[in-house]
């Protein structure tokens, strides 16, 4: 069974209310003036997780495929198999123009869980 990634979402607030329901407020996918220095969040939600599973990763790669910045969570998988990661990214300096592209791993590892469903932010976009 390959676990599932859902959706990825770029935004700028995310609230979880007590009964786990999330709101994801402001989803953006481009940076119109840079350099910039912005805090975010990514919310993403896997299923079909293996049991053993014992964090998430989610990775930003900047515009020449280099990774940008990182985070690890650690915890555990629901009992649906199902995994709901909101990660936030405080003061984060965009600094160069181009693609930048979110993927999420398991476990530290560096094999994608699904390039179907990676999401990018443009830095430095302009108006259409």
């Amino acid at each position: 069974m390959k676990t599932i990634l859902e959706f990825v979402h770029i935004a700028d607030n995310v609230i979880q209310s007590d009964d786990g329901k999330v709101s994801i407020i402001g989803i953006f996918n481009n940076i119109k003036k840079i350099p910039a220095v912005i805090s975010f969040y990514v919310v993403t939600r896997l299923s079909q997780v293996p049991s053993k599973t014992k964090s998430v990763t989610v990775r930003i790669f900047g515009p020449k495929g280099d990774m940008f910045q990182e985070i690890n969570i650690s915890g555990s998988v629901g009992k649906d198999n199902k995994v709901g990661i909101i990660a936030r990214f405080d003061g984060i300096e965009f600094i160069e123009k181009g693609k930048y592209v979110v993927k999420v791993f398991l476990d530290g590892s560096n094999e994608e869980i699904s390039k179907e469903s990676e999401t990018s932010l443009t830095a430095g976009a302009k108006d259409k």
